[in-house]
């Protein structure tokens, strides 16, 4: 007889509860993502890292194997020996006073730690939420 106006959920205290429990939901699943998100965003970070050193040090290997080659100048054909050797003295000047080459890097080295990519680190065991 009376049991329309029991129904608990007629009630405005139980429907807040409710709603809240929602957004309670979609706030710990949004936070989920965007931790999976920035976990994603370190592994990329991690990995260019390793690539970024990785190309260094095969470029480094590669360029300390070879002599340098010493600038190869064209031979100088007669017309070439009349004209004056810089038409523009300004740009002559200007050459000499920049500042000196940086010294060559040494032949050995100093050995660099290596830095792995992520895929051979062990993935991170987040905790589930109850």
């Amino acid at each position: 007889m009376g049991c329309a106006q029991s129904r608990i959920e007629n009630e405005e205290a139980v429907a807040r509860c409710k709603e809240r429990r929602q957004w309670m939901r979609s706030a710990v699943s949004a936070r989920s993502a965007f931790a999976a998100g920035h976990s994603a965003y370190a592994v990329a970070l991690k990995n260019t890292g390793a690539s970024l050193s990785e190309f260094a040090h095969h470029h480094h290997q590669d360029h300390s194997h070879s002599p340098p080659h010493p600038p190869t100048q064209p031979p100088q054909t007669p017309a070439d020996a009349a004209a004056p050797p810089n038409p523009n003295p300004s740009s002559s000047a200007a050459m000499e006073s920049l500042p000196p080459p940086p010294p060559p890097s040494p032949t050995s080295p100093l050995p660099s730690p290596k830095i792995h990519r992520s895929i051979s680190m062990p993935l991170p065991r987040l905790p589930r939420p109850i």
